[in-house]
């Protein structure tokens, strides 16, 4: 469960926080073993957070990723934007930052 609401470079979100908290909530008690909330993750810290998940989950019969916060679609390929990027929207077309992925 990933929330982000503080952004730096465009306007924060009000919700992002509180809805992942709520999205929490709701799959601790419907029982998932593993359950983590990460909030306002910048770069390197939501690169962290999918690849612990990834790892995690790897063995898992069911795993899902729930995310609140900005997004974007570029050339019909979704990206989750951090709070606190290290792009340009010119450079994005080039680096791919975060390419959504099946896990």
């Amino acid at each position: 469960m990933i929330g982000n609401s503080a952004y730096q470079k465009v306007s924060p979100l009000a919700n992002p926080v509180n809805d992942s908290e709520a999205i929490s909530a709701t799959f601790k008690s419907a029982g998932f073993d593993v359950v983590e909330l990460k909030r306002d993750l910048n770069v390197s810290e939501m690169r962290r957070a999918l690849r612990d998940f990834a790892n995690t989950v790897r063995d898992a019969d069911v795993a899902i990723v729930y995310y609140a916060g900005h997004g974007i679609e570029i050339d019909g390929t979704n990206y989750l934007i951090p709070v606190e990027p290290c792009w340009s929207m010119t450079s994005m077309r080039s680096t791919r930052p975060f390419r959504w992925i099946g896990f």
